[in-house]
């Protein structure tokens, strides 16, 4: 399966922020979308941007609650599983239910423990790293038909933005 990979650097939260509200306007559902990246590094700076774009102006991070839903423009799961650490543990969450929602976008932080129940269909990976200070990398990888449309889309609208 071909993939589509786009490469955006901020300097601060709020751009970080930007960059997921911007991308909620590219979206069609069902989607998932995959957070990895070091603590700190921006997940869920982006998806508070993320789910802004979809009308939902207040999130909580799942750190302990593991999943959060928000009802908007999409039905937003925001899932942590950095506090899991095994599958049966993963799956008990019941994030496949989440996963079949044909209106969901399904954020999963620390995708990487859950690459098994996520799959590679429809996928949006989004790397985050360090720069210093508040600088980020989000490096996005999509993969499937809506994944790739979305970057093709994010990447148009920002470089729009970064022009005028």
């Amino acid at each position: 399966m071909k993939s589509m990979q786009i490469s955006v650097r901020t300097r601060s939260s709020k751009e970080t922020e930007r960059v997921g509200e911007t991308l909620a306007a590219c979206l069609s559902t069902p989607i998932k979308i995959a957070l990895i990246g070091d603590l700190g590094t921006g997940k869920t700076t982006f998806t508070r941007g993320l789910a802004r774009g979809f009308g939902i102006e207040k999130i909580r991070s799942p750190s302990f609650t593991l999943i959060n839903i928000y009802r908007g423009e999409k039905n937003l799961y925001h899932v942590d599983l950095y506090r899991l650490s095994s599958a049966e543990d993963i799956y008990s969450l019941g994030l496949q239910d989440a996963l079949l929602d044909p209106e969901g976008v399904v954020v999963v932080e620390w995708a990487e423990k859950g690459r098994d129940i996520i799959g590679d269909d429809e996928v949006i990976y989004v790397y985050f790293e360090h720069l210093g200070s508040k600088r980020r990398s989000l490096s996005l990888r999509a993969t499937g038909e809506r994944g790739k449309k979305a970057l093709e889309c994010l990447e148009e609208k920002l470089s729009l933005t970064s022009s005028s």
